[in-house]
């Protein structure tokens, strides 16, 4: 099989990535090793993390065994670049959403609203391999860590630009930690929609800033139960 004849379905993982964040056309290319990775998106979309296989990952590409292995050493490394891209990615696109905000509140906002759009638009396949990092012996979790190291450093950089003061660095990761449950849990119900994106949004943002508001502040309202 040619291995162009499977890029019509890429765009159903990485084309409105590549419309919407300009940093995502370095990382997802055109060449062997970002191809194979578009054919491990595919074929862990098919049939699952676990039980998707190199051979499905050689059909969905269009490549040989001997490509794939001059590249990858198993399934488990190629399953783990295609992480590291996705985790690459979201910290590029962002730091770039945060550069473009004014204020430190509305960085923060900046911050919170791109992860969960990343999230949203990689569906099913990027939650998957996120669940699958919270493992801490998975070899995911380095990858998820490097993303969470690098919010809470954007987080603690505002805050601090914002209040004038250092917050335990804990507290990012509480709130990051939650807001990541709540994704994961959606998508496991089959639930999470632009919709459902919304709600996580607006239950955890007013949450983030009254955690992060100086005193005397004037809080944002928590959202109600939905009827």
């Amino acid at each position: 099989m040619d291995a162009k004849q499977t890029q019509g379905e890429l765009p159903e993982f990485f084309a409105r990535l590549r419309e919407r964040h300009t940093e995502a056309q370095a990382l997802f290319g055109d060449d062997t090793r970002s191809r194979l990775l578009g054919g491990t998106a595919i074929a862990i979309a098919r049939h699952g993390l676990r039980e998707s296989s190199v051979e499905q990952i050689l059909e969905a590409s269009g490549f040989s065994r001997r490509t794939f292995y001059k590249i990858f050493r198993s399934k488990e490394a190629a399953v783990e670049a295609l992480f590291q891209t996705c985790a690459e990615l979201l910290v590029i696109a962002v730091r770039s959403s945060v550069e473009r905000a004014e204020t430190p509140a509305e960085k923060v906002i900046a911050a919170v609203d791109c992860y969960l759009e990343l999230l949203e638009l990689g569906g099913p396949l990027l939650i998957s391999l996120q669940a699958e990092a919270i493992r801490p012996n998975s070899p995911l979790a380095v990858h998820r860590e490097f993303v969470f190291q690098a919010l809470v450093g954007l987080l603690d950089l505002h805050v601090r630009a914002s209040l004038g003061m250092a917050v335990d660095p804990y507290v990012f990761r509480c709130l990051l930690m939650g807001m990541e449950g709540l994704i994961i849990e959606a998508e496991r119900r089959a639930e999470f929609t632009v919709r459902e994106r919304e709600r996580v949004r607006a239950a955890f943002l007013p949450v983030l800033l009254r955690t992060l508001a100086p005193e005397g502040a004037k809080l944002a309202r928590l959202p109600r139960a939905p009827e």
